[in-house]
């Protein structure tokens, strides 16, 4: 399945589209690029191999710029990770990307989406929300971030 669309505000066609395996070093580039905690390529090169995870890339002019990574495991799925780079944030882009992976898990009869997010992270808690992702608990201390200190975590959850 491969999904375009025209994204206004950088007056360019998004092309949403499985991840491939020579993908996996952007997406690990773009991972270290906005998170402490990073993945290495060869930990992306694994799950892109993984029947059990979607992994779906956001390009523009053939470059990835975002990057979803959810794993399947039955029914469920979980939103592992998901990036766009920094000049293309707040554009849409993550969330045409939660769309488009929430339309492939339904056709695989998946009935519900988990993610863990930092309660200091509002943009992301701003994007599952507009997502219809809804807070279901708080686990606290779950994050360390770059200077050391503890975070919470909340987990939030969409039915399908």
């Amino acid at each position: 399945m491969n999904d375009n669309f025209y994204n206004k505000n950088i007056r360019e066609v998004i092309i949403i589209e499985e991840a491939q395996y020579r993908d996996s070093k952007k997406i690990s580039e773009i991972h270290e690029s906005r998170f402490f905690k990073s993945y290495e390529l060869e930990y992306i090169q694994s799950l892109i191999k993984n029947d059990l995870y979607l992994n779906l890339v956001a390009k523009k002019e053939n470059t990835i710029i975002a990057f979803i990574i959810i794993q399947k495991v039955l029914d469920v799925s979980e939103i592992i990770t998901i990036a766009v780079i920094k000049n293309y944030e707040g554009l849409g882009i993550c969330h045409k990307l939660i769309l488009d992976a929430i339309d492939r898990l339904k056709k695989l009869n998946v009935k519900s989406i988990t993610l863990e997010v930092s309660n200091t992270n509002l943009r992301a808690i701003n994007l599952y929300s507009k997502n219809n992702f809804k807070k279901k608990s708080l686990r606290k201390n779950y994050y360390t971030d770059r200077i050391g200190k503890k975070t919470d975590a909340y987990l939030y959850e969409q039915k399908l």
